[in-house]
């Protein structure tokens, strides 16, 4: 349980420091995204605990309550108008949401979630790499940090209780790449 409520701490640091971010740095939250992640994050926490993943509940429920302010601050200071992209992200969200809502299995309901989760998060992946100046690379580092404590936290590595963890670890990693490898990226520009 230890590595749970750090990995949980690291996450509270790292929505507070988004938060700093987007009200001090101009990040800026794509609505896409952080409403997708809202609306998933909850079923997600729940399917999770019907899969028997308490030891990786503690970062969940942290990642709830971020998903939740981020999401309202990113209707005054985020980005997105809903554009093509994000109506296509929202629409496979919808329709993976809705095979899970069929499928009646919380191992399945797991694995859509995952799928509409992935939806949520192309539009970051698309802004981080074409915008990287409105995402926050140390935000990221510490969302990565905290996923990585928490796949500490798994007693067992079934299908079950990992495959969100290591999921989670993944959106981190890509989302940085696309930060750092954009070719609009700060360190790109002071490498010229």
């Amino acid at each position: 349980m230890f590595f749970s409520i750090l990995s949980a701490l690291i996450y509270l640091l790292a929505f507070v420091r988004y938060i700093y971010a987007t009200f001090k740095s101009g990040t800026r939250p794509n609505r896409a995204t952080w409403f997708i992640w809202l609306v998933l994050g909850f079923v997600l926490l729940v399917s999770s605990y019907a899969t028997g993943a308490r030891e990786t509940l503690p970062l969940l429920i942290v990642n709830q309550l971020g998903f939740v302010a981020i999401f309202f601050i990113s209707l005054r200071s985020g980005e997105g108008g809903w554009t093509n992209f994000d109506k296509f992200c929202l629409i496979g969200a919808a329709m993976a949401l809705l095979c899970w809502f069929f499928s009646g299995s919380a191992i399945y309901a797991l694995l859509i979630g995952i799928l509409i989760d992935l939806f949520g998060a192309l539009p970051t992946f698309k802004k981080a790499y074409l915008d990287p100046k409105h995402e926050d690379t140390i935000t990221w580092i510490l969302f990565l940090l905290g996923n990585s404590v928490n796949l500490l936290a798994i007693p067992s590595w079934t299908l079950e209780l990992s495959i969100y963890p290591v999921y989670m670890v993944s959106v981190c990693v890509v989302t940085l790449l696309m930060i750092l490898f954009s070719p609009n990226s700060r360190l790109n520009k002071n490498s010229r």
